[in-house]
Order: structure tokens, then C-alpha cells, then sequence
């Protein structure tokens, strides 16, 4: 009703028509690819502390979903340029399912970010700390001290 279909979605569960190791892990260049062609990373893991495709997702400028019932994540991230969604997690013992209004105004959300450009900011985050001059700023405090 927003105005997306089955053909703006593609999940990596789906590719292994065949492919050569695709059924239990997607290749790294797939996965950049897939990044560099899209602009919106879901990560609803339940249970993962931090994941280089969430950093290869903001390098790649994709707007970033992510589970707020993991606060870890929120390490690697410009908070204000992200969108948190309570998916769940292992430690949560009080899971409930979702109500569909509950992911029509996160897609409500994910448009309005969208459209105002929020992937830019993160973009700019996530390279200013993790690239290799960001790393080489926080190791030489300790190597040089």
C-alpha cells in the first residue's frame, strides 16, 4: 500500500539457485554488490554484538534498521541518522509479536528517512571512525603514549 512490491525486495536466502555456496553463506562480493545496489539494510538479529555488514551497509549508503532490543549495536552507529525497532532478542523474556500497524509506521519512518537524505550522515559517521585513518587516530593515543 506504500507502494512497494515483491520486485523491490531481495533477500539472500533466495540466491542459491545453484550457486556455489550460496546455501549456507553469501560470497563477500555478493554482498557488497547487494549493498551497492541498495539503500536500505535491515538488521534484526537477535543475538549478533556488531557485524561488518552493518558497517559495509553504511560505507555502502544504506539506511540502517536496526534491533533496538540490542543496545550493542548502537556502538558503531551515529544514533540520530538510524532507525531502532524492537525485534526482539535472545535475552528478551517478554517477546510479543508485532502488530502490523507497528511495521506500517516503521515503514512510514524508513520513507521519510529516505527521503531526507538520514544515509548520508551515517555514511559520514561510520567513515570518519572505522576507516583506516579513523582506527590509526584511536591506536596511535595508545601506541605513542
Amino acid at each position: 500500500s506504500l507502494g512497494l512490491d515483491d520486485n523491490d525486495f531481495l533477500y539472500t536466502g533466495t540466491l542459491s539457485d545453484g550457486d556455489v555456496g550460496v546455501e549456507r553463506e553469501v560470497p563477500h562480493k555478493v554482498v557488497s554488490d547487494l549493498m551497492h545496489l541498495s539503500n536500505l539494510f535491515v538488521f534484526p538479529t537477535m543475538a549478533e554484538v556488531c557485524s561488518n555488514a552493518m558497517l559495509e551497509a553504511s560505507i555502502s549508503r544504506n539506511l540502517l534498521v536496526l534491533n533496538d532490543d540490542l543496545p550493542c549495536l548502537f556502538d558503531f552507529v551515529d544514533e540520530s541518522s538510524v532507525l531502532r525497532f524492537p525485534f526482539s532478542s535472545n535475552s528478551n523474556m517478554h517477546y510479543s509479536s508485532r502488530q502490523e500497524k507497528d511495521y506500517d509506521e516503521l515503514a512510514k519512518k524508513i520513507i521519510e528517512r529516505l527521503d531526507a537524505n538520514y544515509v548520508d550522515r551515517q555514511f559520514r559517521y561510520v567513515w570518519r571512525r572505522h576507516s583506516m585513518e579513523g582506527v590509526y587516530n584511536m591506536l596511535s593515543r595508545v601506541l605513542y603514549e
